[in-house]
């Protein structure tokens, strides 16, 4: 199945849907210091959950931050835009790649 595009939103923001129908990443932004979820519109860290036949991984705090955004009509993760990741995870540096 093919990834869901990612859209262009409001104020110039680059959304990115969850990947239904599959349940596998459904998302939220939470503020890293209280781990509640942020208002629509306010920045934090991604908490995501994989769940599907081989999987079950809920509630791993994702090394990135993003813009909260609604969930798409039929979806249940939020949208996530201006997805970076973290300058620092557990006090380590984050060095970006493939891995």
């Amino acid at each position: 199945m093919a990834a869901l595009p990612a859209t262009q939103g409001e104020g110039g923001l680059v959304a990115k849907p969850d990947g239904l129908p599959r349940l596998e990443h459904p998302r939220v932004v939470i503020d890293p210091e209280t781990r509640g979820t942020v208002a629509y519109g306010d920045g934090g860290r991604v908490l995501a959950h994989h769940v599907s036949t081989s999987f079950f991984l809920p509630s791993n705090l994702e090394r990135d931050t993003a813009i909260r955004i609604e969930p798409l009509a039929g979806h249940i993760g939020d949208t996530v835009a201006d997805v970076d990741p973290v300058d620092a995870f557990e006090d380590e540096a984050v060095i970006e790649g493939v891995y």
